[in-house]
């Protein structure tokens, strides 16, 4: 016994010492939770990469169940295929099986993020039929037979090895509306607060365009960081006190979130970022893994393929460019959107990202185990990427500062911190034309200098960066012209609306050249501009009333 209560002693000893966020990364750890070291997932004692995919789920009121089946528009447009409860649950798993197959350990649950509500407020779910027909109905009426039918989602996305990430609603202007949303939301933690193979939870979806989106029209819709700061430290104190083993995280749209939803300073177990388009990604995810400090996760990219547009050859090519970015970047995890193509109006940007299309038929090993459309390249290529080993090698690419290659208007400046006068490198500037419609964006250098490119004339500016406050500048910036003969061109016209393929070095559709382009396609203007330099104060977080 001499020797059993020394070590029984010890042991309350060592257990005392810790600090919350080491007892709840041990408890974590002890009972098969993901959890975090310094910036790597870890499952046990090893490291977990998620290969996550985006993946949609409809909910369907079967007899005296509510069940939770694919999407409406996956297998076949429009419409649940099967005819009975164990039909319709066996298409969800034969999803999954595939999901497994291919490479993914993960899913982001959508669908599970309603942001439908009824009059008094009330947070509604749509429950199909097998035809794609849905009714609204309050969360509340079916609170116990809904809950089933998402512990259900969990146990077969466990079957097959895929861990999962779920997306919760935004956040509410309404207070009626923001209440229900909170039960619905606690009555999550306590259902699934047990369940290792939840790893986190997506607490607002881009807040850059969906922060303050139900407000009524005339309301100021800009929030200040330190508004975003205090929601955010209510969301995760809710979130660790009912369910402390599982992870949170935003999902950022794009660097233009630091504006407001600022990621270095929100409390969050990591940060996953979305980011689109062959010119964009490369750079985006160097401003992301060079400036945030925390654990980094893309959990949406993809380069949409209908093989007309763009071929599933440039769609393949683009996953290995983009997986290994991530990888040589530092980024502790990747994700795709979406399963399978959808049908979402005439928009080629929604409707074709997806690694499965609608022609022909996908069977499992099991024959009898049928999923309508076949897999794209892309998807089958996903596994040959896991082994991949980083070069640590995350250059800065040549369309870094002008990423969309605008040719028009160029205007100069320096950013500096306004107290120690050092230059703030990675600082964001958008600038704005006259009438704010049209936008364009670049960052700062190592020496604090930028040089905002546009096709339109930016006369307006924001700028911040990481930890700083941000600045408005009106009717700011005058342009001397460069090139009298010469001619403004494509005015007016917005990023979405630029291919990547015009600025490939050779047209390149090689998964080394996607991310190739054109040298002398970046740095051309025909009027200039220059502006005195420019300070920014740091955010003051000690001032709770900020």
């Amino acid at each position: 016994m001499k020797f059993i209560i020394p070590f029984f002693i010890l042991s309350i000893l060592i257990y005392s010492c810790e600090s919350d966020s080491e007892r709840s990364q041990r408890v974590a750890k002890e009972n098969g939770f993901i959890y975090l070291n310094d910036k790597e997932f870890m499952l046990g004692d090893s490291v977990f990469f998620p290969v996550m995919m985006n993946y949609m789920v409809d909910f369907m009121e079967v007899g005296e169940e509510i069940i939770p089946v694919p999407n409406v528009q996956y297998d076949s447009l429009n419409i649940h295929i099967g005819t009975s409860k164990e039909e319709w649950l066996g298409q969800l798993e034969n999803h999954f099986e595939l999901l497994n197959k291919l490479g993914f350990n993960s899913i982001r649950l959508v669908g599970y993020n309603s942001d439908k509500y009824d009059d008094s407020g009330e947070l509604l779910i749509n429950l199909y039929d097998r035809f794609g027909n849905y009714n609204k109905v309050k969360f509340t009426s079916f609170n116990e037979k809904f809950e089933n039918a998402i512990k259900k989602v969990i146990d077969l996305s466990a079957k097959h090895q895929l861990k999962v990430m779920i997306l919760l609603p935004n956040h509410r202007q309404n207070e009626f509306e923001e209440k229900s949303r909170i039960e619905f939301i606690k009555s999550t933690y306590a259902l699934l607060k047990n369940n290792n193979n939840v790893f986190s939870y997506d607490l607002c979806n881009e807040p850059l365009y969906f922060d303050k989106s139900d407000a009524l029209l005339g309301v100021d819709q800009s929030r200040s960081k330190y508004s975003a700061l205090q929601l955010v430290k209510e969301w995760k104190k809710l979130k660790d006190s009912l369910a402390p083993y599982q992870l949170s995280t935003i999902g950022f749209g794009e660097p233009l979130e630091a504006f407001e939803w600022d990621p270095s300073i929100l409390p969050l177990d990591f940060v996953s970022f979305h980011t689109y388009n062959p010119l964009r990604v490369p750079n985006e995810i160097y401003w992301w893994s060079k400036y945030v400090d925390k654990p980094l996760i893309i959990s949406e990219t993809s380069l949409p393929s209908d093989n007309d547009s763009i071929l599933y050859a440039a769609q393949s090519d683009f996953m290995e460019a983009a997986f290994k970015r991530a990888v040589d970047c530092g980024i502790s995890g990747f994700g795709w959107w979406q399963f399978q193509d959808v049908y979402w109006g005439d928009n080629f940007e929604h409707n074709y990202t997806a690694l499965l299309d609608h022609k022909g038929i996908t069977y499992l090993k099991d024959s009898s185990k049928a999923i309508y459309g076949s897999v794209k390249p892309a998807g089958w290529k996903l596994k040959h990427l896991l082994d991949y080993q980083p070069s640590n090698d995350c250059i800065c690419y040549n369309n870094y500062r002008n990423i969309v290659g605008y040719k028009n208007y160029r205007v100069d400046g320096y950013i500096r911190d306004s107290l120690s006068n050092k230059p703030i490198e990675g600082a964001i500037i958008r600038g704005y034309i006259d009438d704010w419609t049209i936008a364009s964006n670049t960052f700062t250098d190592e020496n604090g200098h930028f040089s905002l490119y546009s096709n339109d004339k930016m006369i307006n500016l924001h700028i911040t960066a990481l930890g700083y406050e941000m600045i408005y500048m009106y009717n700011g910036v005058e342009y001397e012209e460069v090139n009298p003969k010469a001619q403004l061109s494509d005015i007016q016209l917005e990023y979405q609306n630029v291919h990547y393929k015009n600025y490939l070095e050779n047209d390149s559709t090689n998964s080394n050249g996607i991310f190739t382009f054109k040298k002398d396609e970046f740095n051309q203007y025909k009027f200039f501009g220059e502006l005195n330099i420019i300070t920014l104060n740091r955010l003051n977080l000690n001032n709770e009333h900020n």
